[in-house]
């Protein structure tokens, strides 16, 4: 995983449990949470231990939090119920070559289209 991927993991988890008021103390990359009364069971529990450093994960047998593990997957999927989830692709009509366009307007903005074929395809949706 990237140093930028796991930013991104590292910030939607700590700015997540933040919202909802959990408490959070961290010391050399282990994070100590007190999860609150009303998430204790979305969790498993009233306390847990997390990382983002393989190392301290197997030094302190706690969760490694990155894409794919379990504590991240249940903060996405409640990310996820508390707005709609939007998403659209481009079709072809015909013959015409969807290369031929560089940028597409949209409100306020454009898309900008990148060919992905050989291109890692990890994705994290924001709401």
């Amino acid at each position: 995983m990237s140093d930028q991927e796991l930013s991104q993991v590292k910030n939607i988890t700590l700015d997540y449990l933040e919202k909802i008021g959990a408490t959070l103390e961290e010391h050399d990359g282990l994070y100590t949470i007190e999860i609150p009364t009303n998430f204790e069971a979305t969790f498993g529990g009233k306390q847990k231990r997390i990382t983002f450093d393989s190392e301290v994960a197997e030094t302190h047998s706690c969760e490694l939090v990155i894409y794919g593990s379990n504590f991240l997957a249940i903060i996405l999927d409640k990310i996820k119920q508390q707005a709609p989830v939007i998403s659209g692709h481009l079709k072809t009509q015909g013959e015409f070559p969807i290369d031929v366009l560089d940028t597409i307007p949209v409100y306020r903005g454009t898309v900008n289209l990148e060919k992905s074929e050989n291109m890692e395809k990890t994705v994290l949706r924001f709401y």
